[in-house]
């Protein structure tokens, strides 16, 4: 099974992708009626008018089931939600006197996908047919381009011509038995617009498509999250504290922190998440999954990546120097024009542009909203903290600024923001229209608060800022210095853990055997000494029988030479006599012998026992040097840098529980954080004083830069990536949707992002991220499996017959896995939840919960992580407010009517609720059901609507979201348990829905029906305690 296989198979399921119609703008284009752009419109000022048609409205229910019967896929084992909205079948753009833009031709490619499965063709013909549709368009129509030079008033869109699509389109969509019915979307915009075409098709196709082709080279981090079975070892860091201590290494500890209160730190798994991720990612490409349940940190964690890597692009800027930055300047040219651009250093290029991206609209708008906001860094401790605050327009965030972090670029609307209010100003009339000069171009406002304007103002005056930058330069390197001084300190400390720990254990083994041996010393000593005594007795024994013979001897019988002679009884008696002495005197000469062996063995062994004892006296001494030496280290951690005993990684902090590990923040002090924040600070004052110094080439490459996101000119490749690296360099951060990713960054080009973050990606399919990927360096894919699915509306019958036909392992099928999923399986560092055979592998594992009082903390943690979770709000789980009681499920037994999922009770219990709510409490309310119908009842009664602090709705739109009360209205037919089955086939609705509300979570519905099912049993029985 191929990289490319792969990617195929999902450019194939991206083919049959249903655009959504906007059905609220929609008119339809009645027969009765002339033709609206027949009619002579008077035209505000300086706009004009542009018409897209959208031919055929059909549910995309309706497609589904179509796609179904091609598959002969009748059966239905469960119970579903309903796809919602329409879909259409084409589009053309008018302009304000009907004339179709050549280029504005779309066929939804679902079009084409179900015909060719009808036909039974290789679903590859799809690409082919539409490459070729543009052309068959005009053929068709006999439209002429403008650039043929001829004369485009015939052109104009009749009845006719709109029949003419409306038969094509029949022939194409023969299993559609409803009428083409057209409509379209009416609209006044500049009038030098260019036209913006409906995305019909996946947004994703075109990246696919480029990816498949044999030519494209697929980039290493690519090709890893195109891995099936990664042969990387694996760290369970809930399983192996080992593993999870050496995570939070202050060798690995970063020098940047984001500016906020230098109070709080890091809890212990944010800490080793970020230490792992620049660990592994710093010098090298790859993916990094990370774990995020709700409340756990994930916007913090990817605050301080940022950070760092801002600090990394401020030392790889001294190193270079301000007068190195950029080469040799290139003549760009424009359509009208020409400028000059200048290449930035090398070393710049492709390595720290940070791209946040998500599924989720809200969520990557609001990080670059929240990133230059005061509020979200701590100005009481840092009043200096300023990055260009003056350009970071309030209209840009909605708040207060002080610094220009970051751009929200994804979409056309969001770009052209973002360049009008930080960049090109333009002159307004007092009605706030733009004011034009003669050849109709807007007139620019060269004295408006924007970066290009003060860029130009000071390009003589550059040289100014380049003392600046030595100045800025040598603070930062003072507190770098100050940082890696503690960093070694810490990193010592640390790294003597082990050998301390082992010193403990060896210590009193040492003492003990040193006591021993000294009693062993002492009873040798007294065995020696018998020993001695006892020879010295033998040896005045024998001492006392030579004399005693010597005595004997000279009392020898006379004539003794002949008595020996002749033997006689006489020399005989004497011979016995003297034999007995000489036996008892050998015999004490063999005690004292053998006594003298004794005694040189216990010498012996006294000598090895003392020999012994100086090698333990030596040990003991090198672990007290040791120990000293280590708790020196700690008392300047403790003293020199202020950190409290609790976050010191001792014996201590060794055996609490795991549970209190993940509460602490390790080597964290507000001396420290303060060190690290100001890093963080000093490298913006790096970048900034670097622009200025290089006022006039940022200021060329910007425009340049602004010229090519806006579409009106073409850039190479080449340069198109040096000018990104230009604007990262000023805006550290850019955000988009990952389905606005392709056009905002339209070449395919391996590894010209140098960091893309996506956050909330258990919600997206797994194919959305490969374009980005594909562009990345490094991913840091941030998310939760078991939150927000992805939302697949593609029939899983068709997915199937996909993969069969490639061959491919299900695992790449957006039903069976998201991007969180991809990522965290071929991530090193996790934890498993449930069982080997039916657990899931996540990434790093964020476990410390701060959002949730209990009991939604409790049900959380129960039903969807094992009880992994800590509970962080100890302490601040008390509110004065009474709300309307403690959390709890309010029982109804309501009736339902028909196939709707609406329960009218519950509805009015509801709605009683929030007004008895509404006497204490004034803030936002959250309603969320399972059901869309349920949803919708409630968005959409009078009462409610009314109070424009409740949202209602299903789990989807409050991912990241969360208030201080939630309301869950479960609905649910009481005959149709398939509904309750469906809502509770997985924890992930309900755990999302729970952990929304910080305080009070107050259910609704029937108790006796709902607590039979998984996982609303444990809520039923939380509730009740």
């Amino acid at each position: 099974m191929s990289h490319k296989n792969i990617l195929q198979f999902w450019r194939n399921v991206e083919v049959f992708n249903l655009p959504d119609l906007d059905e609220k703008k929609l008119k339809p284009l009645n027969r009765e009626s002339e033709l609206p752009w027949l009619e002579k419109k008077i035209t505000k000022k300086n706009k004009k008018i542009i018409y897209t048609l959208f031919f055929g409205k059909v549910s995309k229910e309706n497609v589904v089931k179509q796609i179904n019967k091609i598959f002969a896929d009748k059966k239905e084992n469960q119970w579903k939600e309903k796809i919602s909205g329409s879909t259409c079948f084409s589009s053309i753009v008018l302009d304000g006197y009907g004339q179709p833009d050549s280029n504005s031709y779309t066929l939804a490619s679902y079009v084409l996908g179900i015909d060719v499965l009808q036909n039974k063709k290789d679903i590859v013909s799809v690409y082919q047919l539409l490459q070729n549709v543009s052309d068959e368009y005009l053929q068709r129509f006999n439209i002429l381009k403008p650039s043929d030079g001829e004369n485009l008033e015939n052109n104009v869109a009749s009845w006719d011509f709109i029949n003419k699509e409306i038969e094509y389109l029949k022939q194409l969509t023969g299993w559609n038995s409803d009428d083409i019915m057209v409509n379209y979307i009416e609209k006044d915009v500049g009038i030098n617009t260019e036209v913006d075409t409906p995305f019909l098709n996946s947004f994703y196709l075109e990246d696919l498509n480029k990816l498949v082709d044999d030519g494209t080279e697929l980039s290493p981090t690519l090709q890893k999250y195109l891995t099936l079975n990664s042969n990387q070892k694996k760290s369970d860091l809930i399983k192996n504290k080992d593993d999870f201590f050496e995570t939070i290494n202050p060798k690995y500890l970063n020098e940047g922190k984001w500016a906020s209160n230098p109070k709080y730190g890091l809890c212990t798994a944010q800490l080793g998440a970020i230490n792992s991720i620049f660990k592994d990612l710093k010098n090298h490409s790859g993916i990094q999954g990370v774990n995020g349940p709700p409340g756990t940190g994930k916007t913090t964690l990817l605050l301080d990546v940022i950070a760092q890597i801002i600090v990394d692009r401020a030392k790889e800027t001294i190193n270079i120097g301000f007068d190195n930055l950029f080469g040799k300047d290139i003549r760009l040219d424009f359509k009208d024009r020409y400028q000059y651009v200048y290449p930035l250093n090398f070393s710049l290029q492709r390595n720290y542009g940070i791209v946040v991206a998500s599924n989720n609209n809200a969520a990557v708008e609001n990080i670059s909203k929240e990133l230059p906001q005061a509020k979200k860094i701590d100005k009481e401790t840092f009043p200096n903290a300023d990055y260009f605050g003056e350009y970071a327009k309030k209209d840009l965030t909605g708040d207060e600024n002080w610094g220009i972090l970051a751009a929200a670029l994804g979409k056309s609307e969001n770009k052209n923001n973002f360049s009008n209010l930080f960049w090109k100003s333009f002159l307004k009339d007092e009605k706030g229209n733009l004011i034009r000069n003669d050849e109709n171009k807007a007139i620019v406002d060269k004295n408006a608060s924007n970066f290009q304007n003060f860029l130009t103002s000071i390009q003589t005056e550059q040289k100014n800022y380049q003392s600046d930058f030595e100045i800025a330069k040598k603070k930062f390197s003072t507190l770098l210095e100050d940082f890696n001084a503690f960093k070694k300190t810490a990193t010592d400390f640390h790294n003597g853990f082990d050998e301390f720990r082992k010193n403990v254990v060896l210590e009193k083994d040492l003492e003990n055997a040193q006591s021993s041996k000294e009693t062993t010393k002492s009873e040798l000593n007294k065995e020696l000494q018998e020993f001695e005594k006892g020879k010295n007795d033998k040896i005045k024994e024998r001492e006392n029988l030579r004399i005693s013979l010597y005595t004997f001897n000279s009392k020898k019988p006379i004539f003794f030479f002949f008595q020996k002679l002749f033997n006689t009884k006489k020399y005989k008696q004497w011979n016995k006599e003297v034999s007995e002495f000489l036996t008892e005197f050998n015999s004490i000469s063999s005690e004292i012998k053998e006594i003298n062996s004794k005694i040189e063995k216990k010498k012996s062994e006294l000598n090895n026992i003392e020999n012994q004892l100086k090698n333990i006296q030596n040990q003991l001494i090198q672990i007290e040097e040791f120990n000293n030496k280590y708790e020196s280290l700690k008392s300047q951690l403790l003293l020199k840098y202020e950190i409290n005993e609790e976050n010191l990684f001792d014996i201590n902090f060794y055996e609490k529980d795991l549970k209190k590990i993940h509460l602490l923040s390790p080597y964290h002090s507000k001396k420290i954080a303060k060190i690290r924040t100001e890093i963080f600070l000093k490298a913006l004052d790096i970048h900034k004083f670097a622009i200025l110094a290089n006022a006039k080439q940022f200021k060329n490459n910007l425009n340049a830069f602004f010229e090519m996101i806006s579409g009106r000119n073409e850039i190479s490749e080449e340069l198109t990536t040096m000018l990104w690296d230009s604007f990262f360099f000023c805006i550290p951060v850019v955000s988009t949707s990952l389905a606005s990713a392709s056009r905002l960054f339209p070449n395919i080009t391996k590894n010209q992002v140098g960091w893309l973050l996506i956050d909330e990606a258990g919600q997206a399919t797994p194919q959305s991220v490969a374009g980005l990927v594909q562009r990345s360096k490094r991913c840091i894919i941030v998310g939760d499996p078991l939150q927000v699915e992805p939302v697949v509306t593609i029939p899983k019958t068709l997915v199937e017959s996909l993969l069969n036909n490639l061959k491919i392992d299900s695992v790449w099928s957006p039903y069976c896995s998201s991007v969180q999923q991809l990522a965290d399986r071929i991530s090193e560092y996790g934890t498993q939840l449930g069982d080997d055979e039916d657990g899931i592998w996540t990434g790093f594992p964020l476990r410390t919960h701060r959002r949730c009082f209990n009991p939604m903390f409790n049900i959380a943690n129960k039903i969807a992580y094992q009880d992994q979770m800590v509970y962080g709000t100890e302490g601040r789980d008390k509110d004065k407010n009474p709300f309307i009681g403690e959390s709890c499920w309010f029982d109804i037994d309501g009736s339902g009517k028909g196939d709707t999922q609406v329960i009218n009770e519950e509805i009015e219990l509801l709605k009683e609720k929030i007004k008895e709510l509404r006497k204490t409490y004034s803030d936002e309310i959250y309603v969320i059901s399972p059901f869309k119908a349920v949803a919708n009842k409630c968005s959409y009664d009078n009462e409610i609507e009314k109070d424009s602090k409740i949202e209602c709705g299903t789990i989807h739109i409050f991912q990241g979201k969360e208030a201080d009360v939630v309301f869950i209205v479960l609905g649910s037919h009481p005959e149709k348990e398939g509904t309750r089955k469906w809502a509770s086939s997985k924890p992930n609705m309900l755990n999302v829905a729970l952990t929304r509300a910080k305080k009070r979570c107050y259910v609704i519905g029937n108790k006796k029906l709902w607590s039979k099912q998984p996982y609303f049993d444990v809520m039923a029985k939380e509730l009740d305690k």
